[in-house]
């Protein structure tokens, strides 16, 4: 990338990268992934000052 050591994430950025370049199935696993979140965050129930304090 830029000549020095790759970082942790500029490392998993590259190998996501390449994933996404050379497999068709990318969108599906990503929405697959972002439907479990979702389906989690349903299940904890956090008050509007719990969601805040953790934005923070």
């Amino acid at each position: 990338m830029h000549g020095k050591p790759y970082s942790l994430k500029e490392f998993f950025v590259d190998k996501w990268a390449n994933y996404v370049v050379n497999n068709n199935d990318w969108s599906q696993m990503q929405a697959k992934f972002i439907n479990a979140q979702i389906q989690n965050a349903k299940k904890v129930k956090l008050t509007k000052e719990q969601v805040s304090k953790i934005r923070e």
